[in-house]
């Protein structure tokens, strides 16, 4: 996996932000490249032999109390193995490694199947409402407006005892 800060403007960013936009692209997201760099973060899963881009994903960090993933998107040629899955189990490791206690991510609230799918597959429970309540009162995209038509699903991070689950070093903070 490579990690991306979204903001540098140097010429290895540049080049990851644009192999992610392509998987995002390819997979019917409408962001354009430039709309990548209001995000905090961009991650890219490779394949290990030939380089090529197999899953992309984009979030933003709220510094140690949570991240939240954006978009996530795997190639088409490539989809239903585990490239999605892969990615993020090692965003989360990474994200635990640098102190970030939570990941979240939203669904449209009438989308059952990709409910079901973080919910089931990804091990993700419902954030309730008044946690929900009390983030908008730090972070204005957690309002009542950016709530309504959406679920908010989350994971912990780290372990009780505060010990991260996982190893490595995230790319930003």
């Amino acid at each position: 996996m490579r990690v991306y800060d979204c903001n540098d403007g140097g010429p290895a960013a540049a080049v990851g932000l644009r192999r992610v936009h392509g998987v995002l692209r390819a997979a019917g997201f409408g962001y354009g490249l430039s709309d990548l760099r209001q995000f905090d973060v961009a991650a890219l899963l490779m394949a290990e032999d030939s380089g090529q881009a197999l899953s992309a994903a984009v979030l933003d960090v709220y510094g140690s109390h949570f991240a939240e993933l954006y978009l996530l998107a795997t190639c088409a040629a490539v989809q239903r193995r585990g490239y999605g899955r892969a990615l993020v189990r090692q965003l989360e490791q990474e994200l635990a490694a640098s102190g970030v206690r939570r990941l979240l991510v939203s669904v449209d609230d009438d989308d059952l199947v990709n409910q079901g799918l973080w919910h089931h597959a990804m091990g993700f429970g419902s954030v309730p409402d008044a946690e929900l309540r009390q983030l908008a009162r730090s972070w204005g995209a957690f309002g009542p407006a950016a709530r309504r038509g959406t679920v908010f699903l989350y994971r912990p991070l780290l372990g009780g005892a505060g010990e991260a689950q996982g190893q490595g070093q995230h790319g930003k903070r």
